[in-house]
C-alpha cells in the first residue's frame, strides 16, 4: 500500500512537471520571471518530497537521501547567494549532501558497508578544501587533497591485511602529494632529482618485500638510470 502511494505521488509530480515544461515551450510561462527566492522555494519543496519518500520507504533505502539533500543544498545556495553566508559556504553544501547518505549507509550496516566511508571521506576532504582555499597556500591544499584521498585506502589495508591492492592507490596518491610540499621547501636545482628518486623508491620497496616481485626492478632501474644521468649533468655544470 505504501509503495503504491509513493508511486502515485511521484506520478503526479512528474505529470505536473511535464505540464509546466509544456506551458514553457508554448510561451505561456517564462522561467526568467521567477526570482531567486522562488527557485529556492521550488528546490526546497522538491527536497522535502524526496525526504518524505525516504522516511515512508524506510531508512534502509538510503539512496533517496541523495536527491533530497542535494536539492536542499541547491535551495540553500540559491537563497544565500550574494550574502556573507553564501560566500562562506560556496559549494560546500553540495559535497556535504553527497557525503551524508554514505555515512547513513555505513551507520545502517557498519560491517558490510565500510566501503561507504571512502566516498564520504573524499567529499568531506573536498568540503575542507573549500573552506581552506581562501586562507591556505595552494600547494598545501593540493597536498592535503591527495593525502586525504589516499588515507582511506590505507585504512582498507589496515582493516584487512589481505587487501594489499589498497596500498597501490595509497602509495601513488601519497607520492604525488609530496610533490606540492617539496615545491615549498626544496630548492629548484635538486627538486627534479628528488622527484625521480621518489618514483623509484616504491618499486625497490616492492622488490625487497618479496623477491618474487623481480619485475619491480625494471621500472626501478629505469628511474635510477635517469636519476644518475641528472646527477652527473648537475655535477658537470657545477664543476664547469
Amino acid at each position: 500500500m505504501k509503495s503504491r502511494l509513493i508511486s502515485f505521488f511521484w506520478g503526479l509530480v512528474l505529470v505536473a512537471a511535464g505540464a509546466v515544461f509544456m506551458l514553457r515551450e508554448a510561451g505561456m510561462i517564462d522561467f526568467d520571471m521567477f526570482s531567486a527566492s522562488v527557485w529556492a522555494g521550488v528546490f526546497a519543496v522538491l527536497a522535502s518530497f524526496f525526504l518524505l519518500t525516504y522516511f515512508l520507504n524506510g531508512i534502509e533505502h538510503w539512496g533517496w537521501l541523495f536527491p533530497a539533500l542535494i536539492l536542499g543544498s541547491i535551495s540553500l545556495m540559491i537563497f544565500s547567494s550574494g550574502s556573507t553566508l553564501g560566500q562562506a559556504l560556496s559549494g560546500a553544501p553540495i559535497f556535504i549532501s553527497i557525503a551524508a547518505p554514505f555515512i547513513v549507509a555505513y551507520a545502517l550496516d557498519s560491517q558490510n558497508r565500510r566501503w561507504a566511508l571512502i566516498p564520504a571521506w573524499v567529499m568531506l576532504v573536498l568540503t575542507a578544501v573549500i573552506f581552506l582555499e581562501p586562507r591556505a597556500n595552494e600547494n598545501l591544499i593540493g597536498a592535503m587533497v591527495l593525502f586525504g584521498i589516499g588515507l582511506p585506502f590505507l585504512a582498507v589495508y589496515l582493516m584487512n591485511k589481505t587487501r594489499r591492492w589498497a596500498l597501490i592507490p595509497f602509495g601513488v596518491l601519497s607520492l604525488v602529494g609530496l610533490i606540492p610540499l617539496m615545491e615549498l621547501f626544496v630548492p629548484g636545482r635538486i627538486f627534479d632529482i628528488l622527484i625521480i628518486a621518489l618514483l623509484a623508491l616504491p618499486f625497490y620497496v616492492v622488490f625487497f618485500l618479496a623477491k618474487k616481485n623481480w619485475w619491480a626492478l625494471i621500472p626501478a632501474g629505469v628511474f635510477t638510470s635517469v636519476l644518475l644521468i641528472l646527477m652527473v649533468e648537475r655535477l658537470n655544470l657545477t664543476i664547469a
